[in-house]
């Protein structure tokens, strides 16, 4: 169930011909860049499925550094 205070992705599949060409963690990307800029005060959430688990695990690293970087311009707009 999705809470007030966030936004998500969801379904968000590369045909299995194209797996392995960049072209899903560019479109996530995308996504996520885009609900950062239309939702900056909300908490992001993922739903994924046996399907895309394993690609959103290859992503943790990048989406630890990019909730760092929210988290570090939240830090800067309150000093």
């Amino acid at each position: 169930m999705q809470k007030n205070n966030e936004t998500g992705l969801s379904w968000g599949m590369v045909h299995a011909d194209y797996h392995g060409q960049g072209i899903g963690k560019l479109l996530t990307q995308f996504r996520l860049d885009l609900l950062k800029n239309m939702y900056p005060d909300k908490s992001l959430r993922i739903e994924t499925s046996q399907h895309t688990a394993e690609f959103y695990k290859k992503m943790v690293l990048a989406l630890r550094i990019l909730f760092r970087m929210v988290l570090l311009k939240e830090l800067i707009n309150i000093v």
